[in-house]
């Protein structure tokens, strides 16, 4: 389809093509069913991608003891779509990256929640929540985190402390600035809009800039080093050191969450497993833990959790296990 394949993957595929009706209806669903399209940051090794895909279709199965995220359908071992397979392969030998746009079950939660001061905000595994401060600024609250606002929040001080993943639309208050204290950093602005990933049971936070302007140090009193983002940059605090030089990356990396897109950049496999446990509200095993630090590189809207562990599979050979938490 893009011209990419090898004169031998050519010969494959159009064999397999030919071989029945079948193969040809299943490819035929599959272009039409999905909106593909070429990616410019994510090159394949097609004969890689091409050797796992024949691992896989030999294994019979992709996940073996693969439960439902549904409570409807807890338990359930899914039983995955050989047309999947097939054309996702052929797709993945000739050298594309799938986005694929379909439904799924995450909570969405778009209307805004006023708040008080002097309380604590969450959300639940697998949702997400927007809420508005006492001054005017909003706040967009990832899956499985929780804000406290102070008392006396917006009068002389405007602070927060978060605990997992939000992102920030901060309006300027007569000189007030406005602090994100989490269990490593402290981040410091006047108006503006960013991220800040703090998950739970990791010693580091990581700052993303949107717009405005911040500065971000470590929550230590003993380490006065800080380091000033622009716009489309981000810095990381680990706990009791000072943070790393600002490095301009693609933001939706670490905000696109809040649009309902994940997207993955030469991401650790370990960390994309994190974030489709909260995104979907599962636990995820894989059965080869030394890919855990094998890089990935996807976008995804809309994807059920299903397709994007099939997507997974295939171009890097592992076998995902799946149960509620």
């Amino acid at each position: 389809m893009s011209d990419a394949a090898t004169p031998h993957e050519k010969r494959a595929f159009e064999e397999w093509l030919k071989k029945s009706e079948k193969n040809q209806e299943l490819f035929e669903s599959y272009r039409n069913i999905y909106n593909v399209k070429l990616s410019d940051r994510y090159e394949f090794d097609t004969l890689e991608a091409f050797n796992r895909f024949n691992e896989v279709m030999n294994r019979g199965t992709v996940g073996k003891s693969l439960s439902a995220h549904q409570k409807e359908r807890r338990n359930k071992k899914y039983s995955y779509r050989t047309w999947w397979k097939v054309a996702a392969a052929l797709l993945l030998a000739f050298g594309l990256s799938l986005y694929l746009f379909t439904s799924n079950e995450f909570k969405f939660n778009d209307t805004s929640q006023g708040v008080v001061a002097g309380a604590t905000f969450y959300t639940l595994p697998g949702e997400q929540k927007t809420f508005k401060l006492p001054d005017g600024s909003s706040v967009r609250l990832n899956a499985d985190s929780e804000l406290f606002i102070p008392e006396g929040y917006g009068k002389d001080f405007r602070e927060v402390q978060l605990s997992g993943e939000a992102f920030f639309d901060i309006i300027p208050s007569a000189g007030i600035s406005f602090e994100v204290l989490t269990s490593t950093a402290r981040i410091e602005v006047l108006g503006t809009s960013f991220g800040v990933r703090a998950w739970k049971n990791r010693e580091e936070s990581i700052v993303a800039l949107q717009s405005g302007r911040v500065s971000v140090r470590s929550n230590s009193d003993f380490i006065e080093e800080s380091t000033v983002l622009e716009p489309g940059e981000i810095s990381k605090i680990v706990l009791n050191k000072p943070p790393t030089p600002a490095k301009q990356v693609n933001l939706d990396q670490y905000i696109g969450w809040k649009d309902n897109r994940l997207v993955f950049e030469n991401t650790p496999l370990s960390d994309v497993l994190v974030q489709l446990e909260l995104h979907y509200n599962v636990a995820i095993s894989i059965d080869d833990s030394s890919s855990l630090d094998e890089p990935v590189t996807a976008e995804y809207l809309d994807e059920s959790l299903e397709e994007i562990l099939e997507y997974t599979t295939i171009t890097h050979g592992v076998i995902f296990e799946i149960n509620q938490p």
